[in-house]
C-alpha cells in the first residue's frame, strides 16, 4: 500500500505538470502579451494572482520630481560656494536642509524592515520597538552630520576653497551644530513615530480599514506639531531671550509647516508600506516551470494551483510522512 501511494503521488504530480505544460503552450501561443495571456486563462476558468509591472504610478513619478528638484538645487548651490563668497541666506538654508532631512528619516524608518529581521513585524509578533529606538538614533545621527555640512559650507563667509582653509571653521560649526540639539530630538522621535505607523495592519491578513491612512496623516501631523512645539520649549532655555523670543514669534508657522510635512508622510508612507509589503507577501508567480515557458507558465502553474489541482495529494490525519 505505501508503495502504491507514493506511484500515485508521483503520477499525481506528473499528470498536473503535464495538463499546465499543455496550457501554457496554448496560452503562450494564443496571447502576445500580458493582458491577452491572462484573457486566455480567464477564459479557460483559470486564475492567477500577482504582481504585474506596469507603467510608473503617481506616487513613483512625484518621488521621481522630488529627487530632480533637490539634485536641481543642491548642486548650483554647491558650485556656487567654489566662486561667491556671501553665505546662503537662512531661508534657503532651511529650504534645502529640511527636506534632506526628512528624507533620510523616512528611510531609516522604513529601509531597516527589509534589511533586518528584528526590525520586521510578524503576524502573531509585537511590534519591533527596539528597531524604531534604532532607527530613530540613525536618523538623528544623519540629521547631526547633514546640519554640521550645511553650517561648515554654506554659513561661512568665503567661497568653498576659503572655507575650507579658515582654521577654526569646522570646529565653529561643531559647536553650533552641538549647541542645537534639540532638532535631533525631533529627528529621533519622528522617525520612531514614521516607523511605528509603517507597521500598523500588517500583522493581519485582512484589508486595512478605510479610516486607518486619514487617522495616520491625523495623528502623524499632531505628533510633528507636538515634537516642533516641544523644541521651541526647549530653545527657550538654552538660547538667549532675544533670539528664544524670536522663535517664540514664529511658533504659528513652524507648527503649521510640521502639521503639512506630518500629513502627508502620515498619508503616503504607511499606505505604500502596506502596499509592497502586500505583494512581496501575495509572492510571484514568474517563475519558469520545467519545460522552458518563463512566465506564462508560472501563470497557469500558479493558475491550476488556485483551481486545487495541489502539487501533493493530502495526508491522512494522525499519519506522519514516510521516507
Amino acid at each position: 500500500m505505501a508503495h502504491l501511494r507514493k506511484k500515485l503521488a508521483a503520477d499525481i504530480v506528473a499528470l498536473q505538470r503535464a495538463v499546465c505544460d499543455f496550457a501554457s503552450g496554448g496560452v503562450l501561443h494564443r496571447g502576445w502579451n500580458q493582458g491577452q495571456r491572462r484573457m486566455a486563462l480567464q477564459e479557460m476558468g483559470l486564475s492567477a494572482e500577482g504582481e504585474v509591472r506596469g507603467p510608473l504610478s503617481s506616487h513613483d513619478i512625484v518621488l521621481v520630481t522630488g529627487i530632480v528638484f533637490l539634485a536641481m538645487l543642491f548642486v548650483p548651490l554647491t558650485m556656487r560656494r567654489f566662486v561667491d563668497p556671501e553665505p546662503l541666506s537662512l531661508n534657503l538654508r532651511v529650504l534645502v536642509m529640511v527636506p534632506i532631512i526628512y528624507a533620510l528619516a523616512i528611510v531609516l524608518a522604513v529601509y531597516p524592515k527589509s534589511v533586518w529581521a528584528f526590525a520586521t513585524r510578524r503576524p502573531g509578533e509585537r511590534r519591533p520597538v527596539a528597531a524604531y529606538a534604532v532607527s530613530g538614533a540613525l536618523a538623528a545621527v544623519a540629521a547631526f552630520f547633514v546640519s554640521l555640512l550645511f553650517r561648515y559650507a554654506f554659513e561661512t563667509p568665503g567661497n568653498l576653497l576659503q572655507v575650507l582653509s579658515t582654521p577654526g571653521t569646522f570646529a565653529r560649526a561643531w559647536h553650533l551644530t552641538v549647541e542645537r540639539w534639540p532638532w535631533l530630538l525631533m529627528s529621533f522621535f519622528a522617525t520612531i513615530a514614521i516607523a511605528w505607523a509603517a507597521d500598523d495592519h500588517v500583522a493581519t491578513d485582512r484589508p486595512p480599514p478605510s479610516w486607518l491612512r486619514p487617522a495616520e496623516a491625523a495623528v502623524l501631523a499632531g505628533v510633528f506639531m507636538l515634537l516642533q512645539w516641544t523644541v521651541v520649549e526647549v530653545f527657550g532655555y538654552i538660547l538667549p531671550p532675544q533670539r528664544a523670543a524670536a522663535m517664540l514669534a514664529n511658533l504659528p508657522r513652524m507648527l503649521l509647516t510640521s502639521a503639512l510635512i506630518g500629513a502627508t508622510i502620515g498619508w503616503y508612507v504607511p499606505h505604500l508600506c502596506r502596499t509592497h509589503g502586500s505583494r512581496r507577501m501575495g509572492g510571484g508567480i514568474a517563475r519558469a516551470g520545467p519545460a522552458g515557458h518563463g512566465l506564462s507558465g508560472g501563470l497557469v502553474r500558479a493558475a491550476c494551483a488556485a483551481s486545487g489541482a495541489g502539487s501533493h495529494p493530502p495526508r491522512r490525519a494522525g499519519r506522519p510522512a514516510r521516507r
